[in-house]
């Protein structure tokens, strides 16, 4: 395996549906629509995979999240009954584990929206808070770098 597939950053969403559009510059990676059978694809080649994904607003929008979802499910509520994709990112990840088919480690981190309508511009509370989603991304890629053992 090369080192370019050892972490994978996944920014999932639809350009046309408000805060669903949250995206992602980062080296190596991907943006999908959050269909299940590309997720599991992406879990089975890589070692490392990071999920960014705009999810319900609990508290306020912008609140930024992050879940370790390797061992354990991802909260439902946030996750799974607001998706604008067929199947949410919980029932993928839970998809891709009964088929033991999840990367090592499985980061998901979610930014509270409250925009999910086609035609929609994304809230300025999410966009105002990208750069920090950004930030906090990258300094995880670096700590996971230096977890990562190269054979």
């Amino acid at each position: 395996m090369t080192d370019s597939k050892k972490v994978c950053v996944v920014g999932i969403g639809n350009p046309d549906c408000g805060d669903e559009q949250n995206g992602f510059s980062e080296t190596n990676l991907i943006k999908v629509s959050g269909e299940t059978a590309g997720l599991i694809e992406i879990f089975a080649e890589n070692k490392i995979v990071i999920l960014v994904d705009a999810i319900a607003a609990m508290s306020k929008p912008g609140t930024i999240h992050r879940f370790d979802a390797t061992g354990e499910p991802l909260p439902s509520d946030m996750f799974s009954n607001y998706s604008t994709h067929s199947m949410g990112v919980n029932e993928a990840i839970e998809m891709g584990r009964a088929l033991e088919n999840l990367p090592e480690r499985i980061i998901v981190y979610g930014i509270e929206g409250v925009s999910f309508d086609p035609g929609e511009s994304m809230c300025p509370e999410v966009s105002n808070h990208l750069e920090e989603l950004t930030n906090r991304i990258r300094k995880e890629i670096s700590a996971l770098h230096s977890e990562i053992h190269y054979a």
